[in-house]
């Protein structure tokens, strides 16, 4: 699947893919990717 995830906190777009969306959005909420783009925030909707 691919993915497109907004987060308001710093106004930005994150684009993706993987084979289990729910997983992967609860890893990016939960801050597991500390060396990437998304670290920036976790909160992803």
């Amino acid at each position: 699947y691919c993915y497109i995830i907004y987060s308001q906190n710093i106004n930005k777009y994150f684009i993706d893919e993987t084979e289990n969306f729910e997983r992967r959005i609860a890893e990016h909420n939960s801050g597991v990717f500390k060396c990437s783009f998304t670290k920036q925030t976790i909160l992803f909707q």
